[in-house]
């Protein structure tokens, strides 16, 4: 420990003693923003719980002092501060009024990841406090208004009739507004003529009208009407300007999770535009790594995503995909149906990925994040791609027995995180497939088991 740390150290044994006492001192090293200081002050304000929001409330009308952290920690580990809070928005001081709404946006955010559930009961009383608030402001300090009123979600209910007639306000704050209606969910229902309209104006409005139609879920049906001709514009647009999104992209991927969310019979004559987009996306690279949340929508559409039906089960049968993905596509079709057709071939490749998941995380799987020693020349998926295979082990060659470099050992761990991602089984064949695959990638120096004796070599021998 440096001295300065030291000196840390001691000043915050200082302020645990002290109390509230030290919540002027506190408060100012948080300002000034000394690392040292600063994260022991956050720490001992944060232990004081609700007993020092007054302090920070107070101490939020400096500008150059941002406070909101500490104090929306404080109240989603107490689950207190609802007068505190109501005392910010009222204030005159246009800062304090800022950081209590930044308080409510920043709290909102956390609750959707089930990080400060606590605060949910100060969030439901306090939010309909914003109303005064929306009336007679404009540009920035509006839209933080609608920010905040956003993080309430479905406790800004009583506040979608001031919030409707802002959609049809700048672009900026039409944005705004729609993104919060999308938040408040099936209570925004009365805002679903005001937003499909402003859907049929067009402009750089029309995603953020998508997403809050998809927002308010079912009750948005009739909007599945005006998605149609958006998607049909947009699908001859897509991938123009990989490896970036373009609008049409983004705007395509808003329709297609809106729809899934919307659902309904209503949402079957979509689903062939959003396979095609989904073809064309995945085949262009654009979303080659999430393009799982795609499978996700077509399951939400249930029985009315059957047209995505050959899509589903290309996937599930394409040896070159990762078995992840391929567990995913299948689940998916036992979701939305079958084709009657497939039925025994689907049977052979589930019995195939449930044998990769008992060989493979059942004895061969590591945590994620696990600090591990170097890995060994020949990497353990090799023995248990052949174990899924139906094959007896391979040993390695006698000349191997020496230590191996670091680029065999990164050769070799490469290969073997490409054999657990997909399937060796249920036999030779497979295998073989899935080696010639993952060996084509090993690079310069593919580990020994990717050379031609071992893709050759008869296993009876």
């Amino acid at each position: 420990m440096t001295a300065a740390e030291e000196r840390a150290e001691k000043t915050r044994e200082g302020w645990e003693r002290k109390g509230l006492q030290a919540a002027p001192e506190m408060i100012a090293a948080v300002c000034k923003r000394d690392d040292l200081l600063a994260s022991g002050a956050r720490e001992v304000l944060i232990e004081l719980g609700p007993a020092a929001l007054p302090s920070l409330a107070r101490a939020s009308a400096e500008e150059r002092c941002d406070l909101g952290g500490v104090i929306a920690d404080i109240v989603c580990a107490s689950g207190k501060g609802e007068a505190d809070l109501s005392a910010m928005l009222r204030d005159k001081n246009a800062h304090i009024v800022r950081t209590a709404l930044y308080l409510l946006a920043h709290i909102g955010s956390e609750r959707q990841v089930s990080r400060c559930q606590r605060a949910a009961p100060v969030v439901k009383r306090v939010t309909p406090e914003l109303r005064p608030l929306l009336r007679g402001r404009t540009g920035r300090e509006l839209q933080d208004v609608l920010w905040a009123a956003e993080g309430g979600g479905t406790d800004a209910v009583s506040l979608v009739p001031d919030v409707m007639p802002l959609l049809d306000q700048d672009e900026v704050t039409g944005n705004f507004a729609a993104a919060m209606l999308g938040a408040v969910g099936t209570g925004a229902q009365s805002a679903v003529p005001a937003l499909r309209a402003r859907l049929r104006r067009g402009g750089r409005g029309t995603q953020s009208s998508v997403s809050a139609l998809g927002g308010i879920g079912p009750a948005a049906r009739p909007a599945l009407l005006d998605f149609a001709p958006l998607l049909e514009r947009a699908l001859p647009q897509l991938c123009s300007t990989v490896p970036r999104y373009s609008e049409a992209d983004a705007l395509t991927q808003a329709i297609a999770r809106a729809t899934s969310a919307i659902g309904g019979t209503e949402a079957e004559p979509l689903v062939p535009h959003m396979v095609t987009a989904f073809h064309k996306m995945r085949a262009c690279g654009l979303i080659a790594g999430t393009y799982e949340s795609w499978l996700e929508w077509f399951a939400a559409l249930g029985t009315h995503g059957r047209a995505a039906e050959p899509a589903l089960l290309a996937i599930v049968e394409d040896a070159d995909e990762r078995v992840d993905v391929r567990r995913r596509a299948l689940a998916v079709l036992d979701v939305i149906g079958s084709p009657l057709g497939s039925w025994w071939s689907l049977r052979a490749i589930r019995k195939a990925l449930d044998r990769k998941r008992d060989i493979f995380e059942g004895r061969g799987g590591m945590p994620p994040m696990q600090i591990l020693p170097p890995p060994p020349r020949t990497p353990p998926e090799f023995a248990l791609c052949r174990e899924e295979a139906g094959l007896p082990p391979l040993p390695e060659p006698p000349e191997l027995a020496v230590k191996p470099e670091a680029k065999d050992r990164d050769a070799g761990w490469a290969t073997g995180q490409c054999l657990r991602r997909r399937l060796c089984g249920p036999d030779e064949s497979a295998y073989r497939k899935t080696m010639a695959n993952c060996c084509a990638n090993a690079g310069a120096t593919p580990p020994w088991f990717c050379t031609a004796f071992s893709l050759q070599r008869s296993d009876n021998q």
